[in-house]
């Protein structure tokens, strides 16, 4: 496990892939222990200021701060992420999140606010983005993981450009994070993780947050002609839809959806909050007499393939299959 004690960041005089993995790696860990919020301000403040003795300033933009391995312009430009924008996105992180934590280093430490706003302003060289092929997730996954959304929201004008870049950039994550589940069958697959509804719900989860809506298959008392219908007041409901992956039982008074690898079950598909749903697993003994789980859902033309689904957590024995063609589930039956 890292520690602060130790410091990774160096610029060997040769280039070697290998060395420059494990200095990356060093660094990574290195937040890592920060973040866990181990470490105490004396620490923090010594481990700052070594970043600080290794910036630099480009030729071009001197505003800027870096800790790359040479000048961008001398990078192959497939390297620049790699040799020169990574470890500036790790040690601008190490600093902002230093000081949401420890505000007062910013008096305490010579340097260290110019030095900061210098690596905020340098993160931006790229809008965040990585590789042509893994977009601002990368980057993203590292700031937040850090607490940068923390500092952010504490000093939105230490950097206002920052500032309005990781919003925009967040609130594009929350946007594409709303859509999880979702897929129609005329949307081309993207090579984007930026694209990637479930991606980018992770991403949230690191901010504390959870995607505004989620998707959920209802099969029995919540449904819109039954008894507990009442409890999705506000949801907004799809439509009928079949979920695939269990096989539906009459229990009597509710039925039972059991993971079964051929089965199918109808029921209607809503898009439900974080209350509505905490108030479902309530009423479902979410964890005990039921639990959620995931599976695909078909909705006419449309294909959900990361449903929320209230599964069966007890034996079935005994019970009445409910071949699909009696379906959906009715307590007027």
């Amino acid at each position: 496990m890292a520690n602060l004690e130790s410091y990774s960041f160096r610029r060997p005089e040769r280039v070697d892939i290998s060395e420059w993995r494990d200095i990356l790696a060093g660094m990574r860990a290195e937040l890592a222990e920060l973040a866990s919020g181990k470490p105490g301000r004396r620490q923090i403040g010594e481990y700052a200021q070594k970043l600080l003795a290794d910036a630099r300033a480009p030729a071009r933009n001197p505003e800027m701060r870096f800790w790359g391995l040479a000048e961008p312009e001398t990078l192959p430009a497939d390297a620049r992420v790699d040799f020169f924008h990574t470890p500036t996105y790790l040690a601008a992180a190490f600093l902002a999140r230093s000081v949401w934590q420890f505000p007062e280093l910013l008096e305490e430490i010579p340097g260290l606010e110019d030095t900061l706003r210098g690596a905020l302003l340098a993160c931006q060289s790229r809008k965040f983005q990585g590789h042509g092929y893994d977009g601002a997730s990368p980057a993203m996954e590292l700031f937040l993981g850090a607490g940068v959304h923390k500092f952010v929201e504490s000093h939105p004008g230490f950097c206002p450009s920052f500032t309005k870049l990781f919003r925009e950039t967040l609130n594009r994550i929350r946007r594409v994070a709303s859509r999880r589940g979702k897929l129609r069958p005329a949307d081309p697959p993207s090579w984007n993780p930026d694209d990637d509804p479930a991606r980018m719900a992770e991403l949230l989860k690191l901010a504390g947050e959870e995607p505004a809506e989620t998707l959920l298959f209802v099969y029995g008392t919540l449904m819109r002609d039954n008894s507990a219908r009442h409890l999705l007041a506000g949801a907004v409901r799809t439509g009928e839809a079949t979920a695939t992956g269990y096989s539906l039982y009459d229990l009597g008074a509710y039925p039972a959806a059991v993971p079964d690898p051929g089965g199918r079950v109808k029921g209607e598909l809503y898009r439900v909050d974080r209350p509505t749903l905490e108030r479902l697993n309530e009423y479902e003994g979410e964890g005990s007499l039921f639990k959620l789980e995931r599976t695909a859902v078909a909705n006419g033309d449309e294909k959900y393939p990361d449903v929320l689904i209230y599964a069966y957590n007890h034996p079935i024995a005994g019970a009445r299959k409910v071949p699909f063609g009696e379906q959906p589930w009715s307590a007027a039956r």
